[in-house]
């Protein structure tokens, strides 16, 4: 592990953080959890990128029912793989929608 390093953090922010240590829990040890933390968040937007949603088209903007169907039908085949199995259907009940 390299050397411990110094950062400048103003006093109000220490005498803040000091209020909120848990019981053994030293200023360095809260800081590098808080720091491993911000570095999980900020890497994490990458990975889930493929996630988010496309933005919404400009009002206005319209769409054939059929395209729409079509790309909804799309999007399921990729997605379905990734959900969890269907349950199954008890006997002699009305058939699933």
């Amino acid at each position: 592990m390299s050397e411990p390093q110094s950062f400048p953090v103003p006093g109000e922010l220490c005498a803040a953080v000091r209020q909120v240590l848990r019981e053994g829990e030293s200023l360095a040890a809260f800081v590098e959890a808080a720091v491993r933390q911000q570095l999980e968040r900020r890497r994490a937007p990458a990975a889930e990128s493929a996630l988010v949603p496309e933005p919404a088209p400009p009002a206005g903007r319209r769409h054939a029912a059929d395209e729409l169907l079509g790309q909804l039908d799309a999007w399921l085949r990729d997605v379905r793989p990734l959900a969890a199995p269907a349950p199954a259907a008890s006997a002699g009940g009305s058939p699933a929608r």
